[in-house]
């Protein structure tokens, strides 16, 4: 019994000891649409992520909310539910290039997609 109760404490500190935050600081420069690619103007946000649960937040300029990452290897994506019913997401790769697509809906009948190509820094 204390044999078994020591290895759980000792199981518990390893991985709360292997947990780490990890913070993407994004910056998008290039954007497409159906009307091509452009510049992109001051698009920048970052995505916090708790190695150890998953747990990740995105900072923007509407403020912070929780998304969905999912991680394998050096790849790590992140999905942001919106009230429409559409999702956005982010995929940033081991070196640090990323894409962040949008899909903003309005009402039943306008679909407003578009990409945006850049880099998120640890």
């Amino acid at each position: 019994m204390r044999t078994t109760a020591l290895a759980l404490f000792v199981a518990t500190i390893s991985s709360q000891a292997a947990a780490e935050t990890i913070e993407y600081v994004c910056t998008f420069t290039v954007s497409a649409s159906v009307e091509g690619l452009e510049p992109a103007e001051n698009f920048k946000f970052s995505l916090t992520l708790d190695s150890l649960t998953g747990d990740a937040f995105m900072t923007g300029n509407n403020g912070v909310s929780q998304v969905f990452s999912h991680r394998q290897g050096d790849t790590v994506s992140f999905l942001e539910p919106l009230a429409s019913g559409a999702i956005n997401t982010t995929t940033v790769i081991g070196s640090g290039d990323a894409v962040h697509s949008r899909h903003v809906v309005f009402g039943a009948d306008d679909l407003f997609p578009s990409q945006y190509y850049g880099t998120c820094e640890r």
